[in-house]
């Protein structure tokens, strides 16, 4: 089995162009582009998620902050004292936004299930993840 970590600082969000908004989703599962476009659209907003942050070093915190049959968007908040553990979203696509501190993603393959999907670990920071099933 192989770790790999990688240290995602925060940085200044920049709009991709044709972002796209909540107001705007398709009705379908997003594709890696729209993904990446709706958490650029989020991240450039605080006023949609800045009131639900908080730091916990005892418990994770999150918020749900948009959820239909096909895009799910949650608010989350590490410190360095959090840790999700290994798990993985089985079929779910995503796209994560740093929008303060540093994320530290850690993905573990194993030689036995490489079609398995990367597993994720990560400490600090806020976040603004979206996922689309498919």
């Amino acid at each position: 089995m192989t770790v790999t970590a990688v240290d995602v600082p925060a940085r200044v969000a920049t709009p991709l162009e044709g972002d796209l908004s909540l107001d705007a989703l398709p009705g379908r599962d997003l594709d890696e582009d729209e993904l990446r476009s709706l958490a650029s659209y989020l991240a450039l907003r605080p006023e949609l998620w800045e009131h639900h942050l908080a730091f916990d070093d005892d418990n994770r915190v999150y918020a749900s902050l948009y959820r239909d049959a096909h895009v799910d968007v949650w608010l989350l908040c590490w410190t360095p004292e959090n840790d999700t553990g290994f798990h993985d979203h089985d079929i779910s696509s995503g796209a994560v936004a740093v929008v303060s501190g540093t994320l530290l993603e850690q993905t573990s393959r194993s030689t036995a299930r490489p079609s398995r999907p990367p597993s994720r670990a990560a400490t600090s920071s806020a976040s603004v993840p979206t996922t689309s099933t498919g």
